[in-house]
Order: structure tokens, then C-alpha cells, then sequence
């Protein structure tokens, strides 16, 4: 029997969402500003002081710790349809250790592609993720109203 580890992916997920931000104040820093993290006026100076490439990874860098919170509601209803359902274990482990996987790669491209053409590896990548969490749904969905 294939033991569901499932659970532990949504703090981690968690965890992996705030890494990108805490580097992002690192690229920030002595321009960060704590107090009003979001104003434009804290935003502007950065780009004088940073200079075009930095700022330009910084907001990357906050794009993924965004884009990151904005599908942890879709990935933990994954998770938990999937638990509720009772999804095979091994399978459930596959597709839920499969997004985090995907997440990761996601991260690393987002935050390492600046321009060009390649970016549509990253939207691939999220894609992927995307229907992952869509198929989970949909199988617990099946083992919920015909099994």
C-alpha cells in the first residue's frame, strides 16, 4: 500500500510561494522599503537606484511569489478533493508531487527568462501545472458521484 503524502505538499507549497518574495527584498535591498512595501514612490526609487536589469529581475521575482498565491487555491482543492475522494495514493502522489515539481521549474524559469521567445516554455510549464490540479478535480469529482 502506497502511503499518502499528499498533505505535507501544501505547506510546502506555501513555503515555495514565499521564497521568490524574500529574494526579491534581497534585490531590494537598502531601497525596501517595510513600512509601505507596495507604494509607487518606494517602486520608482528602486528602478533609479537599481538600474533597469535588477529592478526588472525584482519584479519577476515578485510576478512568481504572486502568480504563486494566486493557484494555491486551485492546488490545495486539488489536494483535498483528492483526499476526500479517496484518489488512489500512488496516483494522488504522482499528480500533486508532479505540481510541485512543475512549480519549481515554473519559479526557475520565470525568474531566470527575461525576454523573448522562451517565456512560452514558462507558460508550458504553468499549463502543465494548471491541468494537473484540473485533473485531480475532475477525479475526485468521478470517485465522488460513481464510486
Amino acid at each position: 500500500m502506497t502511503a499518502n503524502a499528499t498533505i505535507f505538499a501544501m505547506p510546502i507549497y506555501w513555503l515555495m510561494s514565499m521564497v521568490p518574495h524574500f529574494i526579491a527584498v534581497g534585490v531590494l535591498g537598502s531601497t525596501y522599503n517595510n513600512a509601505n512595501p507596495r507604494s509607487t514612490e518606494a517602486q520608482d526609487q528602486a528602478v533609479k537606484t537599481l538600474g533597469e536589469a535588477k529592478f526588472s529581475l525584482y519584479e519577476r521575482l515578485e510576478g512568481v511569489h504572486k502568480n504563486s498565491f494566486e493557484n494555491m487555491p486551485l492546488f490545495f482543492a486539488a489536494v483535498i478533493v483528492g483526499n476526500l475522494a479517496k484518489v488512489d495514493a500512488a496516483q494522488l502522489n504522482g499528480v500533486v508531487w508532479g505540481y510541485i515539481v512543475s512549480r519549481l521549474l515554473y519559479t526557475i524559469l520565470y525568474t531566470s527568462i527575461s525576454k523573448g521567445p522562451a517565456s512560452y516554455v514558462r507558460t508550458l510549464m504553468f499549463l502543465s501545472g494548471v491541468a494537473m490540479n484540473v485533473y485531480l478535480l475532475i477525479r475526485g469529482g468521478v470517485n465522488l458521484v460513481w464510486e
